[in-house]
């Protein structure tokens, strides 16, 4: 969403077979985790969670109300795969 983009903000990056899961956010999603470290606090915690649902759960209660410009997200977890 950010118009200033250019493509210097883009960048290549080979992950180690340690990591496990990635997290990929909108322009809006960055901004509401930004905006007060215990939201970012929060995310951390719900994101090393078991069970997707509650992944998915805990990210919407860190992100409800406070969704002013799109927050989407694609969360990937390949562990065990």
């Amino acid at each position: 969403g950010a118009k200033d983009l250019t493509l210097k903000d883009f960048t290549e990056i080979e992950y180690s077979e340690d990591e496990q899961s990635l997290l990929i956010c909108s322009d809006g999603f960055y901004s509401v985790m930004e905006s007060n470290p215990k939201y970012l606090a929060e995310l951390h915690r719900v994101l090393n969670l078991k069970a997707i649902h509650f992944i998915r759960k805990g990210i919407g209660k860190v992100i409800y109300g406070f969704n002013k410009d799109d927050a989407s997200y694609i969360f990937i977890r390949w562990e065990n795969v």
